[in-house]
């Protein structure tokens, strides 16, 4: 009877000595699980911090291409549309089909007027006139001395009635609203003034090729 109280008494012994193993490995696996979920949330939390980064960056870097033509809108023109080639391709006999006029492409080239009005940039200016344009040298001589007596502080543009001629020449009325300040006297003027536009392409891409002033 007394070896067997005995036993029993060693085996109560390695009982709880197991049980205080198992209570601490439950310890440790909970330690762990909870070190393993605050790791996964730290990794989702950097997951969409670089996520966040990325799109800021991507929004930040889009090209700015909204031009506004139609007056009373906010004076902002799209200064991409300057950079394009300013190479005149002055030979007509190109076999290549003529580029597609789309309603927002004329208004392109008004908007790089503006942006060299605005700018006094010369060459950008010419960029958007025909090499074949009447009297190209004399419309230079007159834009270089408007620019020394005036500065440009804003300037909007209204294209409407756009019409096709023929299969290399489109017409439309081109509305400008403008407003400059005289540089000796500092005076400010604004004022409208309505043209027919003709463009073509005959020069190897749409250029303006004419211009008649018109009474309002």
């Amino acid at each position: 009877m007394d070896k067997f109280k005995e036993e029993l008494a060693l085996n109560s012994t390695a009982l709880e000595e197991e049980a205080q193993k198992i209570v601490q490995t439950s310890g440790l696996l909970t330690d762990n699980l909870v070190k393993a979920n605050k790791i996964v949330w730290r990794m989702l939390a950097f997951i969409w911090a670089v996520m966040i980064c990325l799109l800021i960056a991507y929004i930040a870097f889009l090209p700015e291409t909204t031009f506004y033509s139609e007056l009373g809108s906010h004076d902002q023109y799209a200064r991409n549309t300057a950079t394009e080639s300013r190479t005149d391709l002055t030979d007509p006999s190109h076999d290549s089909p003529s580029p597609p006029p789309p309603s927002e492409y004329f208004p392109q080239l008004l908007n790089r007027i503006r942006a060299a009005q605005l700018e006094k940039d010369i060459d950008l200016f010419l960029s958007v006139y025909s090499p074949s344009f009447p009297e190209i040298g004399k419309k230079r001589e007159q834009t270089l001395k408007i620019w020394k007596k005036y500065d440009f502080l804003e300037i909007k543009f209204l294209i409407d009635d756009i019409q096709q001629k023929d299969a290399h020449t489109f017409q439309a009325k081109v509305t400008w609203n403008i407003k400059t300040q005289h540089l000796d006297s500092k005076e400010i003027k604004r004022s409208l003034k309505s043209y027919q536009v003709s463009f073509s392409d005959k020069s190897g891409k749409w250029l303006i090729q004419d211009l008649e002033a018109l009474d309002d």
